[in-house]
């Protein structure tokens, strides 16, 4: 059989698991450059339909992209072996 990596796009790969989320409704996500592969208005989309279908869900974010950071209440940051937390005005309260 075809392997996925082989014949979807990185931005296809992650739009794909975005959609395994929805259907599988976890109650806790970990993401590491979920959308790293993705331009910013698929990525603004993709966030916005996250948080308004798994309002509930608990959503860790690794990202190198700052605009990841509005789609969450907490962002925490390390630099120089310090790890410092930040309360962020947050788009969690309705959909992008």
């Amino acid at each position: 059989g075809a392997f996925w990596s082989r014949q979807l796009s990185g931005g296809e790969q992650q739009k794909l698991m975005f959609a395994r989320m929805f259907l599988q409704k976890p109650t806790v996500l970990m993401l590491d450059e979920v959308t790293s592969a993705m331009d910013p208005e698929s990525e603004k989309r993709l966030y916005g339909k996250l948080l308004e279908r798994l309002p509930h869900s608990t959503v860790v974010s690794v990202a190198h992209r700052e605009a990841v950071r509005d789609y969450h209440t907490t962002s925490a940051r390390i630099e120089g072996g310090v790890m410092t937390f930040d309360q962020v005005k947050t788009k969690r309260s309705g959909p992008a």
